[in-house]
């Protein structure tokens, strides 16, 4: 089964039902603009948190350097602030860092490959249809089939087997 791990509105199809298909094809394109946005956004953010994170620790550091030429000048507590401020803005950067690898694997997820090489079903849903992904509840795009092997089950009754057994 061929699910999105992204939910959104279905921009491409880019195979034939019943085609042949290798492992890792692009069969689907779910609209990428609004996972683009959000990575977008993210990246600004992190340029603002890592712009914060110079001011704190150029503060730190004039601080420091105050309280070394002139003992006493400035209070202890605004250096604790100075420690507690660029701990927290170095937070702040790994937390946006984070997210905005969190919204580039979800711009990524947009482009749903084929898990194995074998023939593809029919797509079960088309183009500017809503898909809902992420859930055990995904809506389902299509089957991939592996042809090579080919695996089969079936069932014999026991007088057959004890028959090709003896031969």
């Amino acid at each position: 089964d061929v699910r999105s791990r992204v939910s959104g509105y279905l921009d491409q199809i880019r195979f034939e039902s019943g085609s042949e298909v290798k492992k890792d094809e692009v069969l689907f394109i779910v609209d990428q603009r609004p996972f683009q946005a959000k990575v977008d956004e993210q990246n600004a953010s992190l340029a603002q948190a890592k712009a914060q994170q110079k001011l704190a620790h150029v503060q730190y550091k004039r601080d420091i350097g105050l309280q070394q030429t002139d003992p006493g000048a400035i209070a202890q507590v605004t250096i604790d602030r100075s420690i507690a401020n660029v701990g927290v803005q170095d937070a702040n950067v790994m937390q946006a860092t984070a997210q905005l690898e969190e919204a580039q694997l979800d711009l990524d997820y947009c482009t749903i490959a084929s898990p194995i090489n074998g023939q593809i079903s029919r797509n079960y849903v088309s183009v500017g249809n809503l898909i809902t992904g992420g859930t055990e509840q995904a809506t389902l795009l299509t089957t991939v089939v592996s042809v090579d092997p080919i695996y089969a089950y079936f069932y014999v009754d026991e007088h057959t087997i004890e028959r090709v057994q003896k031969s």
